[in-house]
């Protein structure tokens, strides 16, 4: 006859199963927790590139006349509507005047907005290309030789010695290639892929990338990890092709790229460079020649608050956020290498 343990051996022993079993399921949650980044603060970008122009009309007729693109009627704001727009108090200039539009860059989630702003004090700057806060819009066109061929028309000054395309190989960079600057000192890395992609638009441009210069490429890659980025860091080469492009004679670079997060299309590039004289720009957010983007966040307070550990600071009025109808709030931070950034707070999300 089978001796049966006693009820309460039975339960103690019931227990002692259900025990280790739930440490063992904490010790693999723990485990998977551990190996899960906690969610970043930027969750998504509009891809918009708003460089700060002198003239708005200028600006448009040089993209349009060499790369073909076409932008709608401009936007207007100023003080002097009514009521006052609180766009303005946004940028931090709640007594100025803005008039931008938008450019569609083909075969890209990025487009540019080019932005002039008036009735306040505004200072052009045109960093060199190794100065932290420079910044190249990187278009890649179908056919460099003719798009080449109307530079003279724009009266675009070609930076790249001896003004004959170069052939190179960084990041979104891979093909033939010519540096120019645009009439308001912006640099414009003109590129014609090595091999154009199927499926690309039948038009002159065919994509689009960003490059910015930083300062510290380890302070930047904090300030882009804490905000959710994952960026892969390279190390400090000579590239003798990037340096026929750009005149950059005996400089080091160092090449970090970081996808916007939930963007797989938009890829941020941020390069830093050694062995040469740099020049932090100061630019403010009105001055030409400054550059902003954009980022969707989840908690406006916390992101600012990244930028501003980091080294940056918030720009919009009273350094509060600013409710734009139904797109919500907002609120403008400079980061540490002098580039401007709209946060946008993260719709909620209605059941």
């Amino acid at each position: 006859m089978t001796n049966l343990r006693p009820a309460s051996a039975r339960r103690q022993m019931l227990w002692g199963l259900l025990l280790s079993l739930g440490a063992a399921m904490f010790g693999w949650s723990t485990q998977l927790l551990a190996q899960t980044p906690a969610p970043g603060e930027v969750v998504s970008s509009s891809g918009v590139i708003s460089p700060i122009v002198v003239n708005y009309d200028r600006a448009v007729q040089f993209y349009h006349e060499l790369l073909g693109l076409e932008t709608p009627a401009p936007n207007t704001a100023s003080a002097k509507d009514t009521p006052p727009p609180p766009l303005l108090k946004l940028q931090g200039l709640p007594e100025s005047r803005m008039r931008w539009s938008h450019v569609t860059f083909p075969g890209t989630q990025w487009w540019a907005e080019p932005l002039e702003y008036g009735d306040v004090d505004r200072q052009a700057v045109q960093p060199r290309l190794q100065d932290p806060g420079a910044a190249t819009i990187i278009v890649l066109v179908r056919d460099l030789d003719a798009v080449a061929g109307r530079l003279s028309k724009t009266g675009a000054p070609v930076v790249t010695p001896g003004g004959s395309p170069v052939l190179v190989g960084l990041g979104v960079s891979r093909g033939r290639a010519l540096l120019v600057r645009d009439p308001d000192g912006h640099f414009l890395e003109l590129v014609q892929p090595s091999a154009i992609p199927a499926g690309a638009p039948a038009a002159d441009v065919i994509g689009a990338g960003i490059r910015l210069t930083v300062g510290d490429t380890s302070k930047t890659v904090k300030l882009y990890r804490d905000l959710g980025f994952e960026p892969t860091v390279g190390s400090f080469v000579k590239d003798s092709a990037y340096e026929a492009l750009t005149g950059l004679r005996g400089a080091e670079l160092r090449l970090t790229t970081a996808q916007v997060p939930g963007q797989p299309k938009l890829i941020f590039e941020f390069v830093e460079f050694r062995g040469v004289d740099r020049q932090p720009s100061h630019a403010r957010i009105q001055d030409p020649g400054s550059m902003k983007f954009q980022f969707v966040v989840r908690n406006l307070d916390s992101a600012a608050a990244k930028f501003v550990g980091a080294g940056g600071a918030v720009v919009s009025t009273s350094g509060t956020p600013v409710t734009l109808g139904a797109a919500g709030p907002h609120l403008i931070v400079r980061d540490p290498n002098n580039f401007y950034f709209i946060l946008q707070q993260q719709p909620v999300r209605k059941p």
